[in-house]
């Protein structure tokens, strides 16, 4: 996706900089507004095939307007990073696309659907990505990229890497997926910043997640787990 691009020029970072700055924003707002979802939902009145079915309804009606929202979202992100294929999307349909599929992942899922929470989340960065490389574009500004892919991939990392509290791994995943480690100096720098922001906040996108190892066996000490009672020590073995 990413293949073709050089890091030739220092300008090019501070797009990283502030690309940084607005994933841990993203990646913030999709944490808290899906989890808000799901105890919204649980207050509700309702069954566990009603709940869904509501949530499933307001997606449908969301993607009359943005139609993007819909499904995995894997293919367009992958138009997303095509110079053609994001010039052709209005403007304002791009800029909304990161809110929109984390409103539309939280109704989906949030309420009860059947999902994940990875692949939307990458996807959620993807667009993040793409809507700071059309602004940047449409505006002008100097030292962007020919090519939006950088960016859409950047986005990936920075956004759900540092929400999941885990920016190496997504790092190296996708530049494994991408075959290219041409953007490892300005993902280092999106990321890097993207989790430097998230870190200083209690958030993440998976619940039973430890900030820490200290905060970990802090818990562990303070409720520990039930003994394990073999069978034979109950005399019920053979």
């Amino acid at each position: 996706m990413a293949a073709d691009f050089r890091f030739d020029q220092p300008l090019t970072l501070g797009w990283f900089v502030l690309l940084g700055i607005v994933a841990a924003g993203f990646g913030y707002l999709y944490a808290q507004v899906f989890y808000g979802t799901i105890r919204l939902t649980g207050r509700l009145p309702g069954n566990r095939v009603l709940k869904p079915a509501v949530g499933g309804l307001l997606v449908g009606l969301l993607a009359l307007a943005i139609p993007q929202i819909l499904a995995s979202g894997y293919g367009w992100a992958q138009k997303a990073a095509d110079t053609h294929e994001l010039l052709s999307i209005p403007l304002w349909i791009v800029l909304l696309l990161p809110l929109a599929k984390i409103v539309a992942t939280s109704l989906s899922i949030g309420t009860g659907g059947s999902g994940g929470i990875f692949g939307p989340g990458v996807v959620i960065g993807a667009f993040v990505g793409a809507a700071l490389w059309r602004l940047g574009h449409d505006i002008g500004m100097p030292g962007l990229s020919d090519s939006p892919a950088v960016f859409v991939v950047v986005g990936m990392m920075a956004c759900f890497g540092s929400v999941a509290h885990a920016p190496l791994a997504m790092i190296i995943m996708v530049s494994e997926m991408t075959a290219s480690f041409s953007v490892l100096p300005c993902a280092m720098v999106a990321v890097g910043i993207a989790y430097l922001l998230i870190s200083r906040t209690r958030v993440s996108i998976y619940m039973a997640q430890r900030l820490n190892r200290e905060t970990a066996a802090a818990e562990r000490s303070a409720h520990p787990a039930p003994e394990i009672i073999r069978d034979d020590e109950n005399g019920s073995g053979n």
